[in-house]
């Protein structure tokens, strides 16, 4: 019997059952609400306070002592990206240069899955991750505090893509799925059963309301668009609905069809035996969790134990080694240092004479002056080679560059360089604007410019306390760029 359990800001949901290979067996789901302000944005406010609302809970519902732990948060760093096939080092590390324009990235811990496999080409589809070591370790000490064991800890995210993936109906479809975290709504966008793009806003209508209709009608809308811009021909059939209470569905499936969509009410949950399938999307994070392959998959609870397996193994080890070695050294310098001192005492007189002959003194100071000279040279010719490769080298990232991306900016987009490398000319920064058209427009204008050999860039996202958008660009400089 496997335990998985979403904690989100205001709210708890927790899954038993039985994963098998061919099919998962929900026996149980429970919901019960947090006190305002015990989590905030993921992060934990009051571990003691936290600690005491859960103890109850596991108490009065009979949890079990061992889970499976799903998180969200906007300070969580999320990315799809398409990579060569690499070995599982390779893979992470680059996974960390792919998110490594977080703030203090030394401090996050990193993960990765591997969502599939093109065999032609030879190019894997990963989701990578990266969560603050602190955030991740405070979820593990509450629960620990509680005696109970957090086997694994995945990222809301990655467990709907997860059980999206295991609807067989939903392979081929192009849609929407909005869940209504509390006051969160996170909305994501799956094209032709492929995760294209995640919204997270607030909503600040009250339910039931046409204010609820509006926001979410909104930002339905600006999904819309941003597929329309995106990828011409494609159209969103369908969106879905998951933890809106009866009276905000009502209200919302009339602007909901006005936009073109149908209002999904189910669909066959393949590989799935539930107690009511109507809950499938209400419970689609800790469901989504039942779904992980162990070491292949994100699961931080296993990167922080292999974090603290090797800080107290280079602690030990190097002192147990130390003692040891200075042992053995000691029997053995001391015989040697014996043997040596009888030998050498014949020597010490011959050696004093060779060196203060005069002659010998004039020869060695006139040595050291020549290799003296003769380094400086070999400096200066270094630094020349050095100078001429660079001034040989393109292409050129200067202020030509600058100012041809900035002018295909205008004065509606907002530009931040990440990183340029002159060896390879890779250059990369993050758009930002406060409506997707201007950065697809932005776009259009980069490639037009014929700045860029190979224009990529990831996925939109929006960040709710800027309101705006903002997109991750990773390219390389044509040859004759800055030139």
């Amino acid at each position: 019997m496997k335990t998985t359990v979403y904690l989100s800001n205001h709210r708890v949901q927790i899954a038993v059952g039985e994963a098998k290979k061919s099919k998962i067996k929900i026996q149980n789901l429970v919901q019960f609400d947090l006190r305002e302000g015990s989590l905030i944005n993921g992060v934990i406010t009051s571990e003691d306070g936290l600690k005491h609302q859960l103890e109850k809970a596991w108490e009065s519902h009979g949890i079990s002592k061992k889970i499976s732990l799903v998180i969200d948060s906007t300070q969580i760093a999320a990315k799809l990206m398409t990579i060569p096939k690499m070995n599982k080092k390779k893979t992470l590390e680059t996974v960390r240069k792919e998110l490594s324009s977080i703030e203090n990235p030394e401090k996050y811990v990193y993960d990765y899955r591997v969502c599939g496999m093109d065999k032609k080409s030879g190019m894997a589809t990963v989701l990578g991750a990266a969560v603050q070591e602190s955030m991740l370790k405070s979820y593990l000490d509450v629960f620990a505090a509680m005696g109970v064991e957090v086997e694994s800890v995945d990222i809301a995210l990655n467990a709907q893509l997860k059980a999206f993936d295991r609807i067989q109906s939903l392979k081929n479809e192009t849609f929407i799925f909005s869940k209504l975290d509390a006051e969160i709504l996170i909305s994501t966008l799956f094209v032709q059963g492929a995760y294209k793009y995640l919204n997270r806003t607030r909503i600040f209508a009250e339910h039931g309301t046409d204010g609820i209709a509006t926001e979410v009608g909104n930002t339905t809308s600006s999904m819309i668009q941003f597929l329309a811009t995106e990828q011409k021909g494609e159209k969103i059939k369908s969106i879905y609905l998951g933890g809106f209470p009866e009276e905000d569905r009502r209200i919302l499936t009339a602007p909901l069809k006005d936009l073109g969509l149908q209002v999904g009410q189910s669909f066959p949950l393949t590989g799935f035996d539930m107690p009511d399938q109507k809950e499938f999307l209400n419970f689609i994070f800790p469901i989504g969790a039942f779904l992980s392959k162990k070491g292949q998959d994100i699961d931080f609870a296993q990167k922080i134990r292999a974090r603290e397996d090797n800080k107290t193994s280079s602690k030990v080890y190097p002192g147990v080694f130390a003692a040891a070695g200075a042992l053995v050294l000691c029997i053995a310098v001391s015989a040697v240092l014996f043997a040596m001192n009888t030998v050498n005492k014949s020597k010490i007189s011959e050696m004093d004479a060779y060196i203060e002959d005069s002659k010998n003194e004039a020869d060695y100071t006139n040595a050291k002056n020549l290799d003296l000279e003769l380094a400086n040279k070999q400096t200066g010719k270094e630094q020349f080679a050095v100078v001429k490769q660079v001034l040989e080298s393109y292409p050129q990232a200067n202020s030509r560059v600058e100012k041809m991306v900035r002018n295909s900016a205008g004065t509606t987009v907002s530009i931040t360089v990440d990183r340029y490398d002159s060896s390879t000319g890779m250059y990369e920064f993050v758009a930002m604007a406060p409506k997707v058209t201007s950065i697809y427009d932005f776009i259009n204008r980069l490639k037009k410019s014929e700045l860029f050999a190979d224009l990529k860039y990831s996925g939109y996202n929006y960040t709710e306390e800027t309101r705006q958008y903002d997109i991750h660009i990773s390219t390389y400089l044509s040859e004759n760029a800055g030139k």
